[in-house]
């Protein structure tokens, strides 16, 4: 209710009090709730930033692979192929929570990113490219409907994957 209240009354405001919220959480040591401002505020690298440093713990300490996904699918795809550490942990969350179709085609929007990255940054890109390539062979190897996606919709050879 308030918070339709100030949205409406004054929505410039908005993005302000979030970030002001999630400099709060984080200084109480609550990166979980800094982080829900920070991505309602539309605070994105900021956001970004604080996901990777809590990552590794959301997936190791928490199990919450689920938390961090939802995260991730609310960045922008653009501010999330920025942060290597999240890519790939997006690509592999992705790869196993998602509808096959779906990171398919999440995966062809990375290879056509990282086909621009300038070549100073060629070893990371090639990280995420052998990433992709390896959720592509397990699939082959594990699920034919992906496989039979893979070689109808695409086109791609066999000796391809």
């Amino acid at each position: 209710m308030l918070q339709v209240r100030l949205q409406e009354q004054f929505p410039a405001e908005v993005p302000r009090l979030h970030r002001k919220a999630a400099r709060w959480y984080r200084e109480q040591n609550d990166p979980v709730d800094a982080i829900y401002h920070l991505l309602a505020g539309k605070s994105w690298e900021e956001a970004a930033a604080l996901i990777e440093s809590v990552a590794l713990h959301e997936l190791e300490q928490s199990g919450e692979d689920s938390r961090l996904l939802r995260w991730l699918q609310q960045l922008p795809e653009a501010v999330v192929q920025q942060h290597g550490t999240l890519l790939a942990v997006y690509i592999r969350l992705a790869s196993i929570a998602l509808p096959s179709a779906e990171v398919e085609s999440l995966l062809a929007r990375v290879e056509t990113n990282l086909s621009s990255t300038p070549p100073e940054n060629a070893g990371p890109v090639q990280e995420t490219l052998d990433e992709i390539e390896q959720i592509r062979r397990v699939w082959a190897e594990n699920d034919q409907d992906v496989w039979a996606y893979l070689q109808v919709e695409r086109m791609i050879p066999r000796g391809e994957c």
